[in-house]
């Protein structure tokens, strides 16, 4: 039988690793552990939500009057940003979108502009014209429309306050693609549903820059990682938690009930 001292060397090793329950529904989980429990779960909730967006506009009615799809493509990418009336400069967008050609890059933002979504500047900096701007009002209020029958409110109101700790944290570690989407656009009165959509949706974009910190240190490039087959790279995904936990310090998660 252990000695009390043992027991409380034994009690002290289990409160130190990264998924011990410390004090009844909480977990302390280490930040590298929890980087890498939460980054699938932020990109699952939010693909589903975008998903559920994109399908409940089966007949256009939304992205039709703007020029449909390929128009407002970009738009919706970097609607945070534009939304919010900053200008992101040529070096953003490639941050931004660092796996395309960037032939494929101009090309996508010559659809909005010549859409008059967009309107872009010499030295290749843009932003939203006042069209861009309607239909991002629009955007947002389908959000809300089809996000708030869709989450739950109880579980929307315990997210938010946590990602907001989490987006606090990250702006001392983000990157390029960070600084583009940094903070999420929230005007008084947007609705919690799409609040939580859009802090999401910035919060990948530290996971992004962390793991290309990971290839550029491993020596490959952007183009070499778009090569590679899906799921390769073991290390490469450890290596991107490990750049990507600092926001999370050590994080208390309320277990939900039931």
């Amino acid at each position: 039988m252990p000695t009390g001292v043992e027991a409380n060397r034994a009690r002290k090793a289990r409160l130190s690793s990264p998924l011990t329950m410390a004090g009844g529904d909480v977990l302390t989980l280490d930040s590298v552990r929890f980087a890498e429990l939460v980054a699938p779960a932020i990109s699952r909730v939010f693909v589903t939500g975008m998903r559920a967006a994109a399908a409940a506009d089966h007949d256009r009615s939304l992205v039709g009057p703007y020029g449909g799809p390929e128009v407002v493509e970009c738009v919706i990418d970097l609607r945070n940003p534009l939304a919010a009336g900053r200008s992101i400069t040529a070096a953003g967008l490639r941050d931004h979108y660092r796996y395309t050609d960037p032939a494929d890059i101009e090309s996508t933002i010559d659809r909005s502009v010549v859409g008059g979504l967009l309107q872009r500047d010499a030295d290749g900096t843009i932003e939203a014209t006042g069209t861009g701007q309607q239909f991002l009002a629009d955007l947002f209020a389908h959000h809300a429309d089809v996000l708030t029958e869709r989450w739950n409110p109880a579980v929307i109101k315990r997210l938010n306050p946590l990602l907001a700790r989490v987006l606090r944290a990250a702006d001392a570690t983000g990157g390029g693609a960070w600084s583009v989407h940094s903070p999420p656009h929230e005007p008084a009165g947007k609705p919690s549903a799409v609040v939580l959509l859009d802090r999401l949706s910035t919060m990948r974009y530290h996971r992004a820059d962390a793991h290309a910190a990971a290839w550029l240190h491993a020596g490959w490039t952007a183009a070499d990682v778009a090569a590679m087959p899906w799921g390769h790279g073991v290390e490469r995904g450890a290596t991107t938690d490990r750049a990507g936990h600092q926001p999370s310090g050590r994080v208390a998660v309320q277990r939900p009930n039931g």
